[in-house]
């Protein structure tokens, strides 16, 4: 399979973007974040026909937002001997640094007309004492990211029924009844790394391209395909189709894959290759976003957010994600595994009221003790709930299935449910689309701070999006729809799903069919 980006992007573009190397992004340092006060001389960025076909669907139009950073600033920025890390059209920003990662005087920002504002969003930490506070931190980032957890728990072909009880208990084999499986939409998964991806066909034959945002070779143990299992749990809870039974949640959906994600630390540089990330989605024209990431809490402590900041918009992978959202895309969002950690809250991006922000319940549909909180003014956060503890993904190394627990997982088997819901009605707005799940759900008339509006029922969300492929979603294979041809002397005749004739029937307007009653279709 070629990059798709190739396909996408000019060699300049990406020549321009990638202008530091690996090494240096991620070497330690100073690392900045340059606000910029305009776009001059900037072209419009490039966007598939299929992103402008998403736009026109959406009724949204291109502003200044789609405008490049300026070359000229970019190429003055080169001029002073900084390294660009990585840049944002939409929030007008880059990330700079120096070559050997030493600090950058104020005086040289301030000799830049073209910088309103400086972030520094990086700087090395001070030694202390004999193991130095450094490692110290950086082992706590490391332990803050295995808050989701693998449970080892065997699985056969006669588990079936198991895998799927998550999905049934949200009452989402409506929609697989219905024929509703993800055809056609393009779903972005924007996270850590896929490893041995490739090598799981039944997944990696759905991947239409894919992107490092670290611009690591494919190959390489610490790449988007290396050792980092995360992407690839998430991506098989939305695309697995396997001999153990249909349960992932949009199996016939295909994906755009992108590592935003460095898994060694937690700098605030993530949030901007979040952002990013999430233009490349806008740009090849993905319908939905899948992110199980969140940001609060960082190896320096000076770069750590704030519970003030939640719900303003203010903090840059928020401030991506809210434009993300106006660009006509469906962003599901994992709420986290904080409750029971000193954060407690959601994280960013997931306060943005625009986005689909998902908790998780136990085996038993009561909110998981890690589950973090949100609150219900002036919104309500999270949005939606549904299974996140002992949920099963695949196994990356064997593509076996396995549990695991976690937001992580909540969030894609949600994103699969709305990309194929969305199916069954594309020209919905997915604010619309929101609004009929978040209606549909168990807690809608009184919504809480860990469930939000509940868990959904996508049978009730589906007889309002297309009442019509409503009726075939109560239905089971062996079931059937009545039809009567053009001539009433002709009689009745009944269908299964898959259109084979079952057998005549007579002329009325009901028909019980298997011990059930379903409506004849003129």
């Amino acid at each position: 399979m070629k990059h798709l980006l190739r396909r996408f992007f000019s060699a300049t573009t990406w020549l321009l973007l990638l202008s530091a190397c690996p090494s240096e992004l991620l070497a330690d340092g100073y690392l900045y974040r340059l606000h910029l006060t305009d776009k001059a001389g900037s072209t419009y960025c490039e966007l598939t026909e299929r992103a402008l076909q998403r736009r026109e669907r959406q009724s949204v139009a291109l502003d200044s937002t789609d405008l490049c950073v300026s070359p000229a600033y970019l190429a003055a920025l080169a001029e002073n001997g900084w390294q660009l890390v990585t840049r944002s059209r939409w929030l007008n920003t880059v990330v700079v640094r120096r070559a050997d990662g030493g600090a950058i005087a104020a005086a040289d920002f301030d000799a830049l007309p073209f910088v309103s504002h400086v972030d520094t969003i990086d700087a090395p930490l001070p030694e202390s004492g004999g193991d130095g506070l450094a490692a110290a931190v950086r082992l706590t980032s490391v332990a803050r990211r295995s808050k989701w957890q693998l449970e080892e728990q065997t699985a056969s072909a006669t588990d079936g029924d198991n895998f799927r009880k998550p999905v049934i208990e949200v009452h989402g084999d409506a929609l697989y009844n219905a024929g509703l499986r993800g055809e056609g939409m393009l779903i972005a998964v924007i996270d850590e790394a896929f490893s041995n991806l490739p090598n799981l066909p039944f997944l990696f034959d759905k991947v239409v391209g894919w992107y490092d945002c670290y611009a690591k070779p494919e190959t390489d143990s610490d790449g988007i395909f290396g050792s980092g299992t995360h992407g690839t749990n998430v991506l098989s809870c939305m695309a697995t189709d396997t001999a153990y039974g249909v349960w992932g949640t949009a199996t016939d959906a295909r994906y755009f894959i992108i590592r935003s994600e460095y898994a060694a630390t937690e700098t605030q540089l993530e949030e901007d290759m979040w952002v990013f990330a999430a233009e490349m989605a806008d740009s090849i024209g993905a319908d939905l976003i899948n992110s199980s990431l969140g940001y609060h809490s960082f190896d320096n402590p000076a770069t750590d957010h704030t519970w003030t900041q939640l719900g303003q918009n203010e903090v840059q992978v928020s401030r991506g994600a809210a434009i993300a959202a106006s660009k006509g895309m469906l962003l599901c969002i994992s709420a986290g595994n904080d409750r029971d950690q000193q954060w407690q809250k959601i994280g960013f991006p997931g306060d943005v009221a625009d986005v689909f922000t998902v908790g998780a319940v136990t085996t038993d549909s009561v909110p998981s003790s890690f589950s973090s909180a949100g609150w219900t003014s002036p919104n309500v956060k999270p949005d939606v709930a549904c299974r996140g503890t002992r949920s099963w993904v695949i196994n990356a190394a064997t593509g076996l299935p396995r549990t695991g627990s976690g937001t992580s997982f909540a969030s894609p088997t949600m994103c699969g449910l709305m990309a194929s819901l969305w199916g069954a009605n594309p020209s919905l707005q997915p604010t619309e689309l929101c609004r009929i799940v978040r209606e549909s759900a168990s807690s809608a008339a009184a919504p809480d701070s860990l469930m939000g509006y509940g868990m959904p029922d996508f049978a009730k969300a589906l007889a309002v999006v297309n009442p019509e492929l409503s009726l075939r979603g109560f239905l089971s294979d062996g079931d059937a729809i009545c039809s009567r041809s053009a001539s009433a002397d002709d009689g009745a005749r009944c269908y299964d799903l898959w259109g084979r004739p079952v057998g005549p029937s007579d002329k009325k307007g009901w028909q019980i069919v298997n011990g059930r009653m379903v409506m004849r279709r003129e």
